[in-house]
């Protein structure tokens, strides 16, 4: 799909989810969004590529995750 691999931190998937619950683009600075050089920098927090990111994609990774955590309350509830 042409995301990256290796995002740790403020990459691709975490920068979509801030992007699809800020939709008033309040909390994203998209003309900052830069990918990181390597490993996790000191400077930026960054490890990972954010310049991919979008609400859309952010609200497909939290669906993914609220899907998820229903199945696994169901499973501890044995409501499989």
């Amino acid at each position: 799909h042409g995301l990256p691999t290796h995002d740790v931190h403020a990459g691709t998937d975490d920068t979509s989810e801030l992007m699809a619950l800020d939709r008033q683009h309040r909390w994203i600075r998209a003309d900052k969004l830069a990918p990181s050089e390597g490993a996790q920098t000191a400077r930026t927090g960054v490890d990972g590529d954010p310049t991919k990111a979008s609400a859309a994609l952010g609200d497909i990774f939290l669906r993914y995750k609220v899907d998820d955590a229903v199945l696994q309350v169901r499973h501890l509830l044995g409501l499989r």
